[in-house]
């Protein structure tokens, strides 16, 4: 199997398990593959994205040790311009939310945020009503 199909393939299963999307550009050049993630908040910050992005990593090097792999965030200096695969996120969670703040952002309609109450743990959510 080659780079490129290999990657391809991970990626693609990568997307299923996190909330993310990706573009993933090749050099072929400078056997350089460079692999952007959105959103920031999971490169940062998710732990189980973090530890699956090491694994393909490693995974990547044993198999072709003369290539490079990097993963960026959307607005690093070093960005995928000419990618020859996009994954968009699927619909999860985050990306309802996502939906929702567009739509917020697309209609004046005012909307109002009020925390909720959980009766069985005391905790705090955010309701959106118009």
């Amino acid at each position: 199997m080659e780079s490129v199909d290999f990657l391809k393939d991970q990626l693609e299963k990568l997307s299923k398990r996190h909330p993310i999307s990706i573009k993933y550009q090749f050099d072929g050049s400078y056997n350089n593959h460079i692999i952007e993630i959105h959103p920031a908040f999971v490169f940062d910050c998710n732990q189980s994205y973090r530890l699956a992005e090491a694994d393909l990593i490693y995974d990547f090097l044993s198999q072709f040790p003369e290539e490079t792999i990097l993963f960026v965030k959307k607005d690093d200096l070093i960005r995928v311009t000419n990618p020859i695969l996009e994954i968009p996120m699927i619909n999860t969670e985050y990306s309802k939310l996502r939906n929702w703040i567009e739509l917020i952002k697309q209609n004046s309609t005012p909307f109002i945020i009020a925390p909720v109450t959980r009766e069985k743990s005391g905790e705090n959510d955010f309701a959106l009503a118009a």
